[in-house]
């Protein structure tokens, strides 16, 4: 589990953490979720709650389950 506050974008070593299967980015100042997301296969959960998210970029794919904001 990863667990990002107060940031304003995604620190760069996240995208060598590909087994990571949850991301809790809430209360954050993010705008945008990196392309890089696609390398998490195995992502169960991607909590976005709290933050300035504005849209889920294709790479994601489809939602699977409960899409909360």
């Amino acid at each position: 589990m990863c667990k990002v506050e107060f940031h304003l974008e995604l620190p760069d070593y996240l995208r060598e953490q590909t087994h990571l299967k949850e991301w809790h980015i809430n209360k954050t100042l993010i705008h945008s979720i990196p392309d890089y997301i696609q390398s998490f296969e195995d992502m169960k959960v991607l909590d976005m709650s709290q933050n300035k998210i504005m849209r889920l970029p294709a790479e994601i794919g489809p939602a699977k389950g409960t899409l909360m904001t």
